[in-house]
């Protein structure tokens, strides 16, 4: 019995490469993401330290200079984070973008594994049929010739 041999292998194959490619650009820019948030979230805590700190300081009196200081230092976090969430907005469209396209890939190359499979169970079923009929045909021929022998 002959090998099935899907004749657009050399598509699937390619297909399969491209979601894979589109699968790397979507877990590099979920990492762009969660590095983001790391760096907000960083921020935030510096922001809490620096609050506290002020705190304590301003209760046992602090310099004129050292307060500009810290709140200079806040003032700044905040504006870097207000920065950061609207990359995070930006990064986060990007993501969606790159899930999209993979979606859209691994629609592409499931399509042509079904057909793949559709293909190999029709080649399957085609080959038993032609085995049967073999079968049947050498029966036919056997009672035949028993048949005749006994006339």
């Amino acid at each position: 019995m002959k090998k099935f041999k899907f004749s657009l292998e050399s598509l699937l194959s390619y297909k399969t490469h491209l979601e894979h490619i589109a699968k790397q650009e979507t877990a590099v820019a979920r990492a762009a993401v969660n590095k983001c948030r790391n760096r907000i979230e960083t921020c935030r805590n510096n922001i809490t330290e620096t609050q506290i700190k002020l705190i304590k300081e301003t209760e046992e009196g602090i310099p004129m200079e050292r307060y500009k200081i810290h709140t200079d230092f806040l003032d700044g976090s905040e504006r870097e984070i207000e920065y950061l969430f609207g990359e995070l907005i930006k990064l986060n469209e990007v993501l969606q973008k790159k899930q999209e396209i993979l979606k859209q890939k691994s629609i592409e190359k499931k399509t042509i594994e079904n057909l793949k499979e559709k293909k190999k169970t029709e080649y399957y079923l085609a080959m038993e049929k032609e085995i049967q009929k073999q079968t049947d045909d050498m029966i036919i021929v056997k009672k035949s010739r028993e048949l005749g022998s006994f006339t």
